[in-house]
């Protein structure tokens, strides 16, 4: 990664992501260009003000950051939708990395879909993360698979990641030992069941391990989590990720339809409505 897009509004939300994106520009040996789009669909006055505000603000930022992270950076306003803004930039500009702040949340509901956040990672042709945590530099990053191409894609941007922080890097799947629709100790013994399970994590073993030495991903640690029948496979993801004290998990979008529309799937979705832990979204090439 040698160009990283962070995108701010100046909320407290958005400076997590300049600080992460300014930390790991350092570890990774980016540059940085911080991005602030501004609402056009406004009185030309108000425009003319917010502009003025934010350059101020922007130029200020870059001293600080020039000076504590001893980091290439630049500035840049844009007007318009913000996410359409946030896309278009990061492709003119080559981006590996845009980095966006946690979103809004509701009382009643969260507001993941349809949020900046959300419209970024559907249309963003490079990775997206979601800075959730402070800037520390990641020393644990756990990628979920299901492998399919989306997830093999994750685990290459997982590994370079790795790479660039120094850090431990483990590879997680959720794998099926059960049969939808029946109990399958009606149909055999404990030790039938027994023997059933290990046969189904040894296939899942040996088919991450075959998918990370495809892949060119190597020193990562391997985790099988056993699906349960009523629990939401995301929601396994992010415990077996906390229980591993990671800093961040990575995951895979899915690319599908006659206009290659990004779509997250319903796993995806449900593991961006966690603001404890930083989140990538990695899309297919």
């Amino acid at each position: 990664m040698k160009k990283i897009l962070v995108a701010t509004d100046f909320s407290d939300r958005s400076r997590r992501a300049v600080e992460r994106g300014a930390t790991l520009a350092h570890d990774l040996g980016a540059s940085l260009c911080v991005l602030n789009v501004i609402d056009d669909d406004q009185p030309e006055q108000l425009i003319d003000a917010e502009e003025r505000e934010a350059k101020a603000i922007l130029e200020k930022l870059s001293d600080t950051l020039d000076l504590l992270n001893g980091i290439d950076s630049v500035t840049r306003i844009e007007f318009g939708e913000p996410f359409l803004r946030i896309v278009e930039t990061a492709q003119q500009i080559s981006a590996d990395l845009i980095v966006v702040g946690a979103h809004r949340r509701r009382v009643l509901h969260d507001l993941f879909i349809g949020t900046t956040a959300e419209r970024t990672v559907r249309h963003s042709a490079c990775p997206v993360l979601m800075a959730n945590t402070g800037p520390a530099t990641y020393r644990h990053i756990a990628v979920c698979t299901d492998f399919s191409d989306a997830s093999v894609e994750a685990l290459r941007t997982a590994a370079r990641l790795a790479m660039g922080s120094n850090a431990l890097l483990t590879a997680i799947h959720v794998f099926q030992a059960y049969m939808p629709g029946t109990m399958i100790s009606a149909a055999m013994g404990v030790g039938d069941e027994a023997d059933f399970v290990t046969d189904k994590q040894a296939e899942a073993e040996r088919t991450m391990i075959e998918i990370l030495r495809n892949a060119k991903v190597e020193n990562a640690a391997v985790q099988l989590v056993r699906a349960e029948p009523y629990r939401p496979v995301a929601e396994l993801l992010l415990s077996s990720t906390r229980d591993m004290d990671a800093d961040i998990i990575v995951v895979g979008t899915h690319g599908k339809g006659a206009v290659k529309r990004l779509l997250l799937g319903s796993v995806t979705e449900q593991i961006f409505t966690t603001d404890d832990i930083d989140i990538l979204a990695v899309p297919p090439r």
